[in-house]
């Protein structure tokens, strides 16, 4: 189940539909287990930089941050904001 929200939120970035993107995440967030959580946050961090969703991108790096410091984009965005 955790798969299909990572190809859900990776469809709707893909259509352009950022902040569908990032709500689908943050609603379904609880079903998200161990192996989906980081794909799914990276998939709507990556859609709401993409959307100019900045309050929605830092809340996502931040969480992201919480799970692997050693993110790149993570990183470069946090360092700038």
């Amino acid at each position: 189940m955790s798969a299909s929200i990572v190809h859900e939120v990776t469809a709707l970035r893909g259509s352009r539909d950022f902040k569908g993107a990032v709500r689908l995440v943050r609603e379904r967030a609880a079903e998200l287990d161990d192996d989906s959580r980081l794909p799914a946050l990276l998939q709507a961090f990556y859609a709401a930089t993409e959307g100019g969703l900045a309050a929605g991108a830092h809340d996502l790096a931040t969480r992201i941050d919480a799970i692997d410091t050693d993110v790149p984009t993570v990183k470069t965005f946090l360092a700038a904001s």
